[in-house]
């Protein structure tokens, strides 16, 4: 088993030296593709040092003229430069942890059919502050905390289980799936946040996915001020963001020839999320202009005209339904 690890870089100066000798350490990591995204820190320098210390392990990229183009484009410039058939991907400021491939080599091993592996995250602080800040929030011990879903998912339920949100679910430093599966799915979308969770979703909708180690962490992840995800939103973001994030799932899936329930589903899901949007923004009539918005969506998605269930969907949302 080969693995093509990429690791996405920016303003990471300080941990992704850790993130890359952690990848190398795997016996199954071919390679690590560092893709530096415009750091205003020290990254890029760090990064050359890494990169000319294993001239044949690791590959530094950049986008043109070193411009930051966001997580979305960073780890698609890795999809299309990546040489082995296993992709895997790790978070700069993040680490694995030893034998973080042999459960899933196994699995491909034994399971021809299977295309990907999900397993567990845990947690690590990098200060008492912040594990502090982490047990008023959740309540509960981080150090015995996982990222994970619950065991005995049939691959052909995932979508459904990670659509209802009731089960957990799995995070970038804890997938690795066939290269093949990329033709089904495509890339990473360009949204500023989510834009995993949409990959992860496409994955589960088109291919196979197994769960490996659930309870036992594979890989870390490390929890600390400058984490992008964490930074306080208002709950107007929050809704804009996560209705972004469900139109983008929603009009792949019609791109994508889905069709039915599932389709359904994920335009249901979008059309609540702009609700709620334009009412937490202060907008007057939310449910008329979330149905303009999906409406506008139609010049650059024409088969949408032609979907009943859509237009079925858009007129329960006026009449209040």
């Amino acid at each position: 088993m080969q693995v093509s690890v990429i690791i996405p870089v920016y303003n990471a100066a300080d941990y992704v030296r850790q993130a890359v000798e952690s990848a190398l350490a795997q016996p199954q990591c071919a390679e690590v593709l560092l893709i530096e995204d415009g750091s205003p820190d020290d990254s890029l320098s760090v990064c050359q040092q890494i990169a000319a210390e294993n001239p044949y392990r690791v590959r530094l990229l950049q986008h043109p003229n070193g411009e930051n183009r966001g997580a979305g484009p960073t780890r698609n410039l890795g999809l299309h430069e990546a040489k082995y058939e296993y992709i895997a991907f790790l978070d700069a400021d993040d680490y694995y942890l030893p034998g973080r491939f042999d459960v899933p080599e196994k699995i491909f091993a034994e399971q021809p059919a299977i295309d990907g592996v999900y397993e567990a995250t845990g947690f690590v602080f990098s200060d008492d502050a912040e594990r502090q800040s982490w047990i008023a929030k959740k309540g509960n011990n981080p150090e015995t905390s996982l990222t994970t879903v619950r065991a005995g998912i049939a691959p052909e339920e995932l979508f459904e289980v990670l659509y209802e949100g009731e089960s957990g679910h799995f995070d970038t430093n804890s997938i690795v799936f066939k290269r093949t599966l990329l033709a089904k799915v495509g890339e990473f979308p360009p949204l500023r946040l989510h834009q995993d969770t949409v990959m992860w979703m496409k994955l589960a909708a088109m291919g196979r996915l197994a769960g490996g180690r659930l309870d036992q962490a594979v890989a870390v992840r490390r929890i600390h001020p400058e984490n992008r995800a964490r930074a306080p939103r208002p709950s107007a973001e929050q809704f804009h963001n996560r209705a972004l994030m469900w139109e983008a799932l929603w009009l792949w899936s019609e791109s994508a020839g889905m069709q039915g329930e599932r389709c359904i589903k994920l335009l249901v899901r979008t059309l609540k999320f702009w609700r709620r949007t334009y009412k937490h923004r202060g907008a007057s009539l939310p449910r008329l202009r979330t149905v303009w918005h999906i409406l506008s969506q139609i010049p650059q998605h024409p088969m949408l005209i032609t979907r009943v269930y859509l237009w079925k969907l858009l007129l329960a949302q006026l009449a209040g339904r």
